[in-house]
């Protein structure tokens, strides 16, 4: 495990990427990975971030999904 974060480790957290890539895959009417959906996470956070820099919670998330990003990457 990378680290915790929400709580939950992120090995329990990433178990439940494949499902939401499987979900955006439908979606979006082409294949997503769990990656692709770490990273859009990533980058809707940093969006937030662009917008109000003090959100503490979005700097907390951007870890959290660059964690999960390391759990799904293996």
């Amino acid at each position: 495990m990378c680290c915790a974060t929400g709580g939950q480790p992120t090995a329990i957290r990433a178990r439940a990427w494949p499902a939401i890539a499987a979900r955006w895959s439908i979606t979006l009417g082409h294949p997503v990975t769990p990656a692709q959906v770490a990273l859009c996470m990533i980058d809707l956070k940093l969006a937030r971030l662009a917008y109000d820099p003090r959100h503490l919670d979005s700097l907390r998330d951007v870890a959290g999904y660059a964690a999960v990003l390391c759990e799904v990457s293996r």
